[in-house]
């Protein structure tokens, strides 16, 4: 009885090693590293296609500031 148990779990354990896969899924990048990659890529566009989230408006903004003051300096200039 032994010997049957012992003949059935060899049979078994060669059965399932042999329908392990040795070729797996093909190389490249994890979805992990392709999240990442992904994200890199929308934070790149972002400061041109996205104007609320750009530095773009802050930019803009300090150069009307800028033509502000200086329009106030020729009108504080001109006033007698």
């Amino acid at each position: 009885m032994k010997r049957i148990h012992a003949s059935l779990l060899l049979a078994l354990a060669v059965a399932a090693g042999g329908c392990a896969r040795e070729d797996g899924p093909p190389p490249g990048p994890t979805p992990h590293e392709r999240m990442v990659a992904l994200l890199d890529q929308i934070e790149a566009r972002t400061n041109v296609e996205n104007r609320f989230l750009a530095e773009t408006i802050g930019r803009e903004a300090e150069q009307e500031l800028s033509g502000l003051e200086a329009r106030l300096g020729n009108v504080r200039s001109a006033s007698p």
